[in-house]
């Protein structure tokens, strides 16, 4: 499918083969919604990993490398490290328009999305988002946890660009917009039914360890059909 932006292609519909993976962390457990990108051969050096994560409700000073006596975060300083990091940054007061604004790079308003209830949280699916750029480079992208950006065709992580995609509906697990978890109340979190590109599936465990695990595979330089296996075993089909 194509559509048009003042009457050109949208390269957001192009779907170019991906020379390595994008992951996109986003959970409202671990974070705002957890991507990812579904396996692929050794990375070339000059095409590095890019991994995204966006937490619900965490400050800048709840990170170990931030300064935080207290909070432990050993795994996440790691990555910080190794990484390039940006200390300029601006976020919207909720998490919807922030994860808009990082998706295009635009003020949220621009892309239509203005809450995270009413109708507020949907994303034009006119917008050309950083999956659609990465794409154009090479990459294969992907989405895992939280998207809350559109459930429905044609606002879907598949549509706006990722490859593959594992998340739960509305914004969070267990509130009314997540219909598929949210009749089973305090164990929503757990052997939760999640969407995997496009469609309802069971998973077993608990929901970040199902996101987090099967997000990384990845980006490890292993057989595929190992990892595959592997997290069909622990966490159910895939």
């Amino acid at each position: 499918m194509v559509t048009k932006r003042d009457g050109k292609e949208n390269p957001r519909k192009s779907r170019n083969k991906m020379k390595t993976p994008i992951l996109s962390l986003g959970s409202s457990l671990i974070a705002a919604g957890m991507a990812g990108a579904p396996p692929v051969t050794a990375q070339p050096e000059n095409h590095p990993n890019v991994i995204l994560i966006i937490t619900d409700d965490q400050g800048y000073g709840d990170l170990g490398f931030t300064g935080n006596p207290h909070v432990k975060t050993p795994y996440i300083d790691r990555l910080a490290a190794e990484s390039i990091r940006f200390n300029n940054f601006y976020v919207s007061p909720v998490s919807a328009p922030t994860r808009s604004s990082l998706m295009t790079g635009r003020y949220s308003l621009r892309t239509g999305v203005r809450d995270t209830n009413n109708g507020g949280a949907i994303m034009a699916t006119e917008e050309i988002t950083i999956a659609e750029v990465l794409k154009k480079a090479g990459y294969t992208t992907g989405q895992f946890g939280k998207w809350h950006l559109g459930d429905n065709y044609p606002f879907r992580p598949l549509d706006q660009g990722f490859d593959e995609s594992l998340m739960h509906l509305g914004g969070g697990m267990g509130q009314p917009g997540d219909i598929t978890t949210y009749f089973r109340g305090d164990s929503s979190y757990f052997n939760p039914v999640l969407w995997h590109n496009g469609l309802r599936k069971s998973y077993s465990g608990y929901c970040s360890d199902i996101f987090t695990y099967c997000a990384r595979y990845p980006v490890l330089h292993e057989d595929e059909r190992k990892l595959v296996a592997r997290c069909k075993r622990i966490f159910g089909e895939w």
